[in-house]
């Protein structure tokens, strides 16, 4: 019997319409040019766009003018205040907290989920998407009364500890945190290789809360 390719984001979301699961409210943390295969699936859902790098601001405007929504422009982690965060010399991909230091690190802003979306009576069903380069699960501790309210949650996992900093969850780590969050994984939909040898790098794993009816079922066929 043939396989099917693994499943790509742009895909799963799809998969959510086809079982009538589809996000009245998307939150997608570390948005930077826009995740268009979040978007381009729900273009009628409500989306919160979090970026702490200065320069996709007026990405996240021209998003907005065309999807309803609103932007943040801040990091967020599990506590608020400032953190450190090295931006490229193109001021776009790759900037981290996990590395911030000399030459390009600027202060940026940090928030928690829980003070900015916890009071809020958003529309569910509720999708987050975090891409945070590490500090992922950061996000999730910072937002433990939020989550309660989240569906499904698609999250940068790592194979190996980011930067080298045991601190910071590798895929084991992730997976156990979200199972004490209430999650399951339901999905893989990408992944990369690490330029230093090839070794597979990070994946976006897709979780699902334990009793979520993508879960109902356990049986092969």
């Amino acid at each position: 019997m043939p396989r099917r390719p693994m499943r790509d984001l742009e895909e799963f979301c799809r998969y959510l319409n086809e079982r009538n699961l589809t996000p009245e409210t998307v939150v997608d943390v570390g948005a930077a040019y826009g995740t268009q295969e979040i978007l381009n699936p729900f273009p009628k859902a409500y989306h919160i766009l979090f970026e702490p790098v200065p320069s996709f601001e007026p990405r996240m405007k021209q998003i907005l003018r065309k999807y309803r929504g609103e932007y943040f422009t801040c990091a967020l982690s599990d506590a608020p205040g400032e953190m450190p965060m090295r931006v490229p010399a193109n001021g776009a991909d790759g900037s981290t907290l996990a590395t911030a230091g000399g030459p390009g690190t600027i202060t940026v802003k940090v928030e928690t989920l829980d003070r900015l979306l916890g009071p809020r009576a958003l529309q569910g069903p509720i999708f987050l998407k975090t891409d945070c380069q590490g500090f992922d699960m950061h996000v999730m501790r910072g937002g433990r009364e939020f989550l309660k309210r989240v569906d499904v949650a698609v999250c940068e996992t790592n194979l190996f500890h980011p930067a080298g900093r045991p601190e910071l969850p590798d895929f084991g780590d992730t997976v156990v945190q979200m199972r004490e969050l209430g999650f399951a994984v339901l999905d893989i939909v990408s992944y990369q290789v690490r330029p230093f040898d090839d070794a597979l790098g990070y994946v976006d794993l897709v979780f699902a809360r334990e009793d979520s009816p993508l879960r109902k079922h356990h049986r092969w066929a």
